[in-house]
């Protein structure tokens, strides 16, 4: 472990913190920091020096962590397991889907056949989905509760 006087970051009641050494990891994904407490007096300048390695600090950590979490965190979006979803809910969703675009294609009626098949696939989608993620919750509620 050498001494390298890299960043001397003034902290609030006296107290300055020198870095040691740095180490990188083996992925690079992250730096190890180790430090030394040293107590000093307050810096007084108005425009002290020390707020620049403060943030450059704070940048390299905030860095650090996030390249670390895109490495290890695995990020899913939260509705992409859905355990309850079944081809029966698939094939209402696809007749919802297209009987909307047929409902677009024929200018948006209001009224008419075409309203009604939308309207009436639409809600039978919307009816199997409820249902089943309510069986899906009482499932998940006789098993952990």
């Amino acid at each position: 472990m050498t001494a390298q006087k890299k960043v001397n970051p003034e902290l609030g009641g006296g107290t300055k913190v020198t870095l040691l050494d740095t180490t990188v990891c083996p992925m690079n994904c992250y730096k190890k920091f180790i430090f030394q407490k040293v107590t000093t007096t307050k810096c007084n300048t108005v425009s002290c020096p020390h707020w620049n390695c403060i943030n450059d600090y704070y940048k390299s950590l905030v860095n650090a962590l996030t390249t670390a979490a895109n490495y290890n965190i695995p990020f899913v979006h939260s509705n992409t397991f859905k355990s309850f979803w079944t081809s029966e809910l698939s094939e209402l969703k696809e007749a919802s889907y297209n009987a909307h675009q047929l409902w677009i294609l024929c200018g948006k009626p209001n009224s008419g056949i075409v309203n009604d098949l939308r309207r009436e696939s639409k809600y039978k989608y919307k009816l199997a989905l409820r249902q089943a993620m309510r069986q899906e919750e009482l499932r998940v509620q006789r098993k952990y509760y």
